[in-house]
């Protein structure tokens, strides 16, 4: 017999179903699902808590990216900071520039943008070259501007769907889901995949599923960066805000031919220090509004859908602005590997049936924010601080 407490999770999760259906037979025609934002020509080598933010510290129970393209100040309360009205690609550098460890100064040239000339002359992001000493005359230095943080979308009607923490063995198969029913989404990657720390587990770094970022791109899902470990931004210096960036856009150069510029840190934390390092290298930093909490293994799949259906089901899919949390690295959300097996469908198919039917139209991270798709060319920025950065 089942208990109590299943019996009336399962009818909360029915009755939501028939509202929705219901609700459908009357909207007249579905909105769109799911826009395709081309993506650039693909050139690498084979190989429940809504989101707060603050002027110091962005909170989250789990999980942040700017541009340096002119820009104007959004009176929304879901960006805490300047953000960019432009496309989110990087201002190339000029012929000559130096890039991240290289030295600067008189008769030797400067940094490229973004980049702080150091008072003993070397190229960096952190606070010991764009702070006291700094060259301005061959490089930025410090104007106290901090990564926007987003935490919703920027356009009214739309629902992003992300997911964080991988590539994983699961994947490859939610993306052929993703593509079946016509939904873009946004991955969060890793470098080293935290599941995999320290368990033997033979898919150590992203490079041994590097077939399936570059399915996930082919694809038309949005790539972004979710720190090469992911370590918590507010625990550890610059030096290393700035490695566990430059590590992963390293691994993207080498995997697509292009580098991600959007980024959500790990358990949504940032400082003003992380931001002002993020802010210099030109991302833009994603946190979410929706959490389904999907990371606990305590809860089930119908309490995870549920909280789908608390967090947005009193808001119009035609004025909503939603970033929802997911993860690619658990069974429960993401598992498609065996058809019909196993029964209870993953929280992903379920989350993504419920949101078509109430009309939302869901769309990558571009999208959700009126911007193009994040991504810019490799530089030689990318092949540095791979051990560590002078000063």
């Amino acid at each position: 017999m089942k208990s109590p407490t299943t019996l009336a999770i399962f009818s909360v999760v029915a009755f939501s179903l028939l509202e929705c259906a219901l609700s459908q037979q009357t909207s007249g025609t579905p909105t769109e699902v799911g826009t395709f934002e081309s993506q650039p020509t693909l050139t690498g080598s084979s190989g429940s808590a809504t989101a707060t933010t603050s002027t110091s510290t962005v909170t989250n129970a789990s999980k942040s990216t700017d541009t340096i393209a002119p820009s104007s100040t959004f009176t929304s309360s879901s960006v805490t900071t300047t953000t960019s009205t432009t496309s989110s690609a990087l201002t190339l550098p000029t012929v000559g520039s130096r890039y991240l460890d290289q030295r600067c100064g008189a008769d030797i040239g400067s940094c490229a943008p973004g980049l702080c000339c150091s008072r003993n002359g070397y190229c960096g992001y952190t606070s010991d070259h764009c702070g006291a000493g700094c060259q301005n005359t061959f490089g930025g230095c410090d104007d106290g501007v901090e990564a926007s943080v987003y935490t919703a979308c920027q356009v009214p009607g739309t629902f992003a769907i992300t997911f964080d923490d991988g590539p994983s063995v699961l994947t490859s198969g939610l993306i052929d889901y993703l593509d079946r029913v016509g939904v873009k989404a946004t991955f969060f990657m890793n470098g080293y995949n935290w599941k995999n720390q320290g368990t033997g587990n033979p898919i150590n770094t992203i490079y041994e599923l590097s077939d399936v970022v570059r399915k996930a791109y082919a694809s038309g899902h949005q790539i972004c960066s979710h720190t090469w470990s992911h370590v918590n931004l507010i625990t550890v210096n610059e030096y290393n805000v700035t490695y566990e960036m430059s590590k992963l856009n390293r691994a993207f150069a080498n995997i697509l031919g292009v580098v991600p510029t959007c980024m959500r840190p790990p358990y949504g934390d940032t400082d003003s220090n992380s931001r002002k390092v993020l802010k210099r290298m030109g991302y833009t930093v994603v946190t979410w509004n929706v959490n389904p909490v999907d990371w606990t293994p305590a809860n089930s799949i119908d309490e995870k859908y549920l909280e789908y259906t608390y967090q947005t089901g009193n808001t119009s899919p035609l004025e909503g602005q939603f970033i929802a949390l997911n993860h690619d690295v658990w069974n429960s959300t993401a598992d498609f590997r065996f058809p019909n097996y196993p029964k209870t469908l993953p929280l992903a198919q379920r989350a993504i049936e419920y949101l078509k039917c109430r009309g939302w139209r869901l769309v990558s991270l571009p999208t959700c924010l009126g911007q193009q798709p994040y991504y810019r060319s490799p530089n030689p920025s990318d092949e540095s601080c791979g051990d560590s950065c002078l000063v």
